[in-house]
């Protein structure tokens, strides 16, 4: 009866370790963690940016980079306007000329929203 009861500690004891170091055991990227791909880098076709010191660094009093508000598109809020700034996403005419399924997978959103915010850049941007 002792070797059961050992075995069983053992097991008990490997199962409780791991449970506390499991994230140390297991590398897996949690979905806040996710690296956000940029839309630029993914149409050759796109024209550099250039970097000066106004747009590097923002604008010194504001704190916001250059670009359109585009939290005038309905639907499109801080966190979207943030998202879509990292993506490359600036201004009424990057977003009128970016593909809907690319944004939608850099961003995670419906891509049938990022259908609505490219039309309502449209009419915005012209």
């Amino acid at each position: 009866m002792k070797k059961p009861v050992r075995i069983a500690l053992v097991v008990v004891t490997w199962a409780v370790v791991t449970w506390l170091f499991r994230d140390r055991l297991l590398r897996i990227a949690r979905p806040d963690q996710r690296p956000v791909p940029r839309i630029a880098a993914q149409h050759p076709t796109a024209p550099p940016v250039p970097a000066t010191s106004a747009t590097a660094a923002g604008s010194p009093s504001s704190g916001t980079v250059p670009g359109d508000d585009l939290t005038d598109i309905k639907g499109i809020g801080p966190v979207y306007s943030a998202r879509l700034a990292d993506a490359g996403i600036a201004t009424f005419a990057d977003l009128a000329e970016a593909n809907a399924k690319q944004i939608a997978d850099a961003i995670d959103a419906a891509e049938s929203m990022i259908d609505d915010w490219i039309a309502q850049a449209r009419n915005l941007g012209s």
